[in-house]
């Protein structure tokens, strides 16, 4: 039975740790939400005021249904208590005889509380699929995408813009707001940081954008249920490589060149190898566990032994024998 005990928490313990893995988050539907515009009509004016603390506005827009200009705006609200971080994923805004002035179309991007222009040096229009470089904050909770096209006969397609949003609030690097995942520089200057909702992190869709540390990215976050993007490629087919953040420091390379497992990006791991801190206590647990089990084991098969003495001394009594030396009188 001792033996027996000893082979089935051992068991227990290897199949533990070697299983362990956090669990994915599924997008959490109410904290996103996606507005999809379809029209512009000039000097029209929309609002939603949402809960959601992330989201898409999507403009698709036939070029046919501008009649002589378009010039509308759409006001994004989110709750109380939060700023707009707004980034331009996707423009076109196919117009003739672009210039860098934008005067035959443009985009703007307006902070609701101040009227303020926020993109006033980096106008947009024309096509935009690039990587986003710039994130637009406001100081209040709302702000307004205005689409300016001065006449119909300017616009040269269909319009397609995508704007991302996500609530945040300004902390220091010392904040301990355990709701707060905290957006960082890429750029080490650790001022004016973004806070944004904890749920957001390793969530599939990139909310730290611009100039700060991208919070999808195992890297960055040392979080499993992040994604590790390799820098190499496939040798064969030559794709990018991304991996689930639990196939990252396990002693295994998963990259082509073997990145994830550079000792670098593996050093928080290194006080319990390549299973992580979780690993760690469940192996330190199984250790305790089994120290139990086998002082256990020794207790009982101390009292066993000494209630065999016991039944042997009486046997020997009860047909006469003489004590021997050492025996009790």
């Amino acid at each position: 039975m001792y033996g027996n005990s000893l082979i089935i928490v051992g068991l227990y313990c290897v199949v533990s740790t070697l299983a362990y893995k956090k669990p994915h988050p599924l997008k959490i539907e109410k904290l996103y939400t996606e507005v999809n515009v379809t029209e512009c009509r000039p000097e029209s004016f929309k609002e939603m005021e949402t809960i959601a603390l992330t989201g898409s506005l999507m403009f698709y827009i036939d070029r046919y249904d501008i009649i002589n200009k378009a010039d509308c705006t759409f006001r994004i609200t989110l709750p109380k208590g939060n700023r707009v971080a707004l980034w331009v994923e996707e423009l076109q805004l196919p117009v003739q005889n672009e210039d860098i002035s934008c005067s035959k179309g443009e985009v703007m991007i307006v902070d609701s509380l101040s009227g303020t222009i926020l993109n006033p040096s980096t106008r947009l229009c024309g096509s935009i699929e690039e990587e986003v470089s710039t994130a637009y904050l406001t100081d209040g909770r709302s702000a307004d995408v205005n689409i300016v096209i001065p006449y119909a006969s300017n616009l040269l397609g269909d319009i397609a813009i995508e704007v991302n949003f996500v609530a945040f609030k300004t902390v220091t690097n010392t904040s301990k707001d355990k709701s707060c995942y905290i957006c960082r520089k890429k750029n080490g200057n650790q001022e004016n940081l973004l806070c944004i909702d904890n749920r957001l992190k390793c969530d599939s869709v990139q909310n730290c954008v611009g100039e700060y540390e991208n919070e999808e990215d195992f890297a960055v976050t040392r979080d499993e249920t992040c994604t590790f993007v390799c820098n190499s490629t496939d040798p064969v087919n030559n794709d990018t490589v991304i991996l689930d953040g639990v196939d990252v420091c396990n002693v295994f390379e998963d990259c082509p060149n073997g990145e994830d497992e550079d000792a670098v990006l593996c050093a928080r791991d290194e006080i319990f190898g390549p299973f992580g801190l979780a690993g760690g206590i469940i192996i330190i647990l199984c250790i305790i566990l089994l120290v139990v089990v086998i002082t256990l084991g020794l207790y009982s098969r101390r009292k066993v032994l000494t209630k065999k003495t016991k039944r042997k001394d009486v046997t020997k009594y009860s047909k006469g024998e003489s004590p021997s030396r050492g025996d009790a009188v």
